[in-house]
C-alpha cells in the first residue's frame, strides 16, 4: 500500500547499506577503521545523498567505558573496557521516511520528542561489535550498554 505523504519515493533507497565486503578493519584500530567506513559511504551517492554520515566517539571522563557484544571480550558475557570507542552512525536525511521504514505507526510516539525523532531509522556499524552492522540505533544502545553499569563505566 503506497504512503501518499511520500510522493512516490522509493523506500528501498532508505534501507541502510550493507557493510561493504571488503570493508577495512584493523583490530585496535577503530578510529582509522570508522573513518575509512565514513569515506566509502560519503563516496556512494545512494548514500551520501540519503542519510547523514557520523563518527562517534564513545568515551567518559574516567576514560573506562564497558561495552557489551565486543569481539575482544573473553566471554560472551562480560564486557570490553576501552578508554574509548568510535562507531559510525547513519541517520536520515528525511525523518518522515525515517518513522516510515523503522515502523509504521512509529510517527505517533516521536511527536514532542526531537531527540526521539533524530534518532528514528538511525543504524550502527560497529566493526568491533558481534551486532550485526548496521545495527538499528535503539537495539545496539539497549544491548551494548545496558543500564545495570556501574556509574564510572557509563558512556
Amino acid at each position: 500500500m503506497a504512503n501518499p505523504g511520500l510522493d512516490g519515493a522509493d523506500l528501498r533507497t532508505f534501507q541502510p547499506p550493507d557493510l561493504p565486503r571488503d570493508a577495512v578493519y584493523t583490530s585496535c584500530y577503530c578510529e582509522e577503521n570508522i573513518y575509512l567506513l565514513c569515506q566509502r559511504f560519503s563516496s556512494i551517492p545512494a548514500v551520501a545523498d540519503n542519510w547523514l554520515i557520523s563518527a562517534v566517539f564513545i568515551s567518559n571522563k574516567a576514560k573506562k567505558v564497558a561495552l557489551f557484544f565486543q569481539k575482544a571480550a573473553r566471554s560472551a558475557r562480560l564486557p570490553v573496557v576501552w578508554d574509548y570507542h568510535v562507531i559510525l552512525l547513519l541517520q536520515p536525511k528525511d525523518l518522515n521516511l525515517a518513522r516510515v521504514v523503522r515502523e509504521p505507526g512509529i510517527g505517533e510516539s516521536l511527536e514532542g520528542d526531537p531527540a526521539a525523532q533524530n534518532r528514528a531509522g538511525s543504524y550502527v556499524y560497529d566493526l568491533d561489535s558481534h551486532l550485526p552492522s548496521p545495527c538499528p540505533w535503539e537495539d545496539y544502545l539497549e544491548l551494548t550498554f545496558p543500564s545495570s553499569l556501574l556509574p564510572e563505566y557509563q558512556r
